[in-house]
């Protein structure tokens, strides 16, 4: 049975000592960090339920400390709550909780932007119908011809020389009079 060389041995050590020092090391630190936020935690939960209870509506707290259990919805720095109150008449205490609404708000709001982008959408698009709508009444107390982009023409002093180009797509012959012209956009005017 062949010993390991010196170098494999000590880097061996090196690893298991590292191992353990890293290992020690992350186990302190997790129990020092989680026991400070659970201690700052329930500092800030004491705190905020005093600061809470001194700015809850005095008639509220009258009400839960004279023995009646009740809740009531109001603002908060801000911020809309739901305080509920119970009193705790075996331990001469009162039980107050205030929880914030801000997800119930969020969950009103959704359906009210929904609504006006609806709205919104519905209006759009019942002024284009009525548009359109009045467009094929005019074509139909007009005419057909009016609708359809006219087939173009020539004008000028003969054949040869037309004069092509000028004021859009449409041009007449010597004499013709258009029923309608259609300039480059397209929309036929008459």
């Amino acid at each position: 049975m062949s010993r390991l060389p010196l170098r494999a041995r000590v880097m061996v050590w090196f690893g298991l000592v590292s191992l353990l020092l890293t290992t020690a090391l992350a186990v302190s630190t997790w129990l020092l960090t989680s026991g400070y936020i659970i201690a700052q935690r329930d500092r800030s939960a004491i705190g905020q339920a005093n600061s809470n209870a001194r700015r809850l509506p005095e008639r509220f707290m009258r009400t839960v400390q004279g023995g009646t259990a009740g809740h009531q919805r109001t603002v908060l720095d801000g911020v809309p709550v739901l305080a509920v109150g119970l009193p705790l008449p075996d331990a001469a205490a009162t039980y107050v909780e205030v929880s914030p609404l801000r997800e119930l708000d969020r969950t009103y709001a959704g359906p009210g932007h929904g609504t006006v982008v609806g709205r919104t959408r519905t209006t759009l698009t019942s002024h284009a119908g009525r548009y359109l709508a009045t467009s094929l009444r005019r074509c139909s107390m007009v005419g057909a011809a009016t609708c359809r982009r006219p087939t173009p023409v020539r004008f000028g002093r003969d054949r040869n020389h037309s004069m092509e180009g000028r004021g859009g797509d449409a041009v007449w012959e010597t004499g013709s009079m258009p029923t309608s012209v259609s300039p480059p956009g397209g929309v036929v005017f008459s």
